[in-house]
């Protein structure tokens, strides 16, 4: 190509460069999808990182909640919810169960860590989506955690007024 301009040059080049690395990452994915199909789970970190650098949205918010309960399970707790706040990026905001999925898969990592209001905002914004989406079965286990919640926060009182309600959720839930 010829350029009048070095920096019309140099921003072309960037964008071939940045557009071949993107494509690298997607083949990298790939690559590790067909030659340990047998086992993904050691990869999950690997492929959550391939599949978020190729912009595969779908791919990388898969492996990377897969990567957040890996790293869960292992007790990398910052590391999980690292995964999990990444793989909430990645939904589409008309995709509110995959939104919840991941709120609820990242509560109980801010519990662990005693992160209490944290995971409060946490349980929140699940709670948000679940309304929108009217989804009761979300937010029966929704009511039911903010309960502990409050328990393990000393609001006892409140924990116990919620619990008519949470049951009543749960119930209508069975229903549907």
């Amino acid at each position: 190509y010829l350029f009048r301009s070095n920096l019309l040059k140099e921003t072309a080049y960037q964008m071939q460069i940045h557009n071949r690395r993107q494509s690298l990452h997607a083949a990298a994915a790939a690559a590790l999808e067909e030659i340990y199909a047998e086992d993904l789970k050691p990869y999950y970190d690997q492929l959550a990182f391939h599949t978020e650098q190729g912009k595969l949205k779908d791919k990388a918010c898969h492996y990377l909640q897969k990567a957040g309960e890996t790293a869960y399970e292992n007790f990398q707790n910052n590391r999980a919810i690292d995964y999990f706040s990444r793989a909430l990026a990645q939904t589409s905001s008309d995709d509110p169960e995959t939104q919840i999925s991941i709120f609820l898969q990242r509560e109980p990592v801010y519990r662990l860590l005693g992160q209490r209001e944290v995971q409060k905002s946490n349980l929140n914004q699940a709670k948000v989506q679940a309304e929108k989406a009217n989804n009761l079965s979300f937010l029966s286990e929704i009511a039911v955690r903010e309960i502990r919640l409050r328990a393990e926060m000393g609001e006892h009182e409140k924990a116990l007024a919620e619990i008519p309600q949470a049951i009543a959720l749960a119930e209508k839930a069975q229903r549907l």
